[in-house]
């Protein structure tokens, strides 16, 4: 190997360390950023790091976006963060207790394994267009907001079980937050919302995923989170999943009416 050939070796090195030293830069400064505006909304955060940049960027408006159209859940999430979770589930959003053993809201989860990665859009996209024996999509919304706005309707779901639990945030109380988490396990209110929405619409719990997504069909819980994620991000939404939002916007009115007189 001569010394030109040295020369032009130890350039693509330093080419490549300082592209690699880049791409992770402009990560951590987009976490930063992304952290910031959660903080703003008082979300606090946890391994932002560990996605990919361009999920750091969507991830914000998407939540702002979601509380612009329900503001009864602003405030509510407080906690994101990033976790290892099993294989084929993108996020999860459940009750916790802060370190004092208070009620703290709700927490979102998402998998840094799937939104670690630059393709995982195109994961989405696959998860959307893939249609199984019946002709049913896989998931309900469309996109990285599909997903995000999933995750916000449990949310929505765990702020009216905790209202019915009788737990507020920041209370702590080990007997209502038991309540809460069997509450939010069988999403009672939810199945009675879904119910009516079936009801109103004649459709058979048969066809929800026809109607909605093969998700859907697991149970009420994931049934309400893919109609509320379908109706917000779908131009064509289905009758389905309007008449749950429909429902849905009906019973925030009225509890707000209550707490009101």
């Amino acid at each position: 190997m001569g010394i030109e050939e040295k020369v032009i070796e130890n350039k693509d090195v330093a080419f490549s360390e300082k592209f690699l030293f880049g791409k992770e830069r402009r990560n951590i400064e987009e976490a930063e950023c992304a952290k910031e505006r959660l903080e703003e909304l008082g979300i606090r955060t946890e391994g932002l790091e560990k996605f990919h940049r361009r999920f750091l960027m969507e991830m914000p408006k998407h939540i702002e976006k979601v509380y612009e159209e329900y503001p009864e859940i602003v405030g509510y999430i407080t906690s994101i963060k990033s976790a290892n979770l099993p294989e084929g589930v993108l996020a999860r959003t459940g009750p916790y207790l802060n370190k004092e053993g208070e009620y703290a809201g709700a927490e979102i989860q998402f998998s840094k394994s799937f939104f670690g990665k630059g393709n995982y859009e195109f994961k989405i996209v696959d998860l959307e267009s893939d249609l199984n024996w019946r002709g049913e999509r896989w998931l309900a919304g469309e996109g990285t907001r599909g997903v995000i706005t999933h995750e916000m309707a449990h949310a929505m779901a765990l702020k009216i079980n905790a209202e019915d639990a009788g737990i507020l945030i920041g209370e702590r109380d080990d007997t209502r937050y038991e309540g809460l988490t069997k509450l939010y396990e069988r999403n009672s209110r939810i199945i009675h919302l879904c119910y009516n929405a079936l009801e109103s619409t004649e459709i058979s719990p048969r066809n929800v995923g026809r109607e909605v997504s093969t998700y859907a069909s697991g149970d009420f819980g994931e049934m309400f989170a893919e109609c509320i994620s379908r109706y917000e991000t779908c131009k064509k939404p289905g009758r389905l999943s309007t008449e749950v939002h429909d429902q849905y916007v009906k019973l925030v009115e009225e509890r707000n009416k209550r707490v009101a007189s």
